[in-house]
C-alpha cells in the first residue's frame, strides 16, 4: 500500500492511508469473526442482514459528518447506484460470502489483493494512465504474494491427500 501510495498518480494524505488501512483490517476481521465469532443466518438471509446493518451504519456515519441527501438526485448517481445493488451487492457479495463458506479465509480475500492491480490494468488499457516503475513493482509484489498463498495452500492439499509424498517435499529447510 505504501508504494502504491507514493506512486505518481496519487496524492495520499495520511488520512487517507489510515482510512484504508483501516477499512483492510475491518473487513478482514469481519470475514473471519463471520465464520467463527459470530456465524451469519444460512442463505440469503444471512448476507442481506449484513448489508443492512453495514447501510445502517454508514447512513449513521453520514448524518455525524455533516452529508445532507439532495433530491432528485441525478440520473448518473442513480445509474451508479443500481449498479452497486446489483454486480458489487446481490453478486459479487454473495459470491464472496459463498467462497468464503467454502474455503478459507486467505484465500477468499485474497481477491481484495488483485482487485487494484486489475483495476490498474484496465486504467493501463482503457484510460491510457501512466504507471510509474515504483507502481509495476507493487502490483508485482501483490501478484506475487496472491501466487505465493495459492501455491502454499495446493501444497497443503497435496500434503493431506498423499502423505508419503509430501515427506519429500519439505516446506522448510531442514537443520
Amino acid at each position: 500500500m505504501l508504494l502504491l501510495a507514493r506512486g505518481h498518480g496519487f496524492s495520499a494524505s495520511p488520512g487517507g492511508l489510515i482510512a484504508v488501512g483501516i477499512a483492510t483490517l475491518s473487513w478482514s476481521a469481519g470475514s473471519v469473526l463471520s465464520l467463527h465469532r459470530f456465524p451469519l443466518a444460512p442463505g440469503s438471509g444471512g448476507f442481506a442482514s449484513e448489508m443492512i446493518c453495514g447501510g445502517a451504519i454508514l447512513l449513521m456515519i453520514s448524518q455525524l459528518v455533516g452529508e445532507r441527501f439532495h433530491w432528485p438526485p441525478q440520473p448518473l448517481a442513480c445509474v451508479a447506484w443500481m449498479y452497486l445493488v446489483v454486480f458489487g451487492s446481490l453478486i459479487a457479495f454473495t459470491a464472496y460470502m459463498t467462497l468464503l463458506a467454502r474455503t478459507g479465509v486467505a484465500l477468499a480475500t485474497s481477491y481484495s489483493f488483485v482487485n487494484p492491480v486489475i483495476a490498474l490494468l484496465l486504467g493501463v488499457g482503457f484510460g491510457g494512465e501512466a504507471v510509474t516503475q515504483q507502481e509495476w513493482l507493487a502490483a508485482g509484489i501483490v501478484v506475487m504474494g496472491v501466487v505465493t498463498l495459492l501455491v502454499g495452500k495446493r501444497r497443503d492439499q497435496v500434503g493431506k491427500a498423499f502423505p508419503a509424498t509430501a515427506s519429500r517435499f519439505p516446506t522448510a529447510p531442514r537443520s
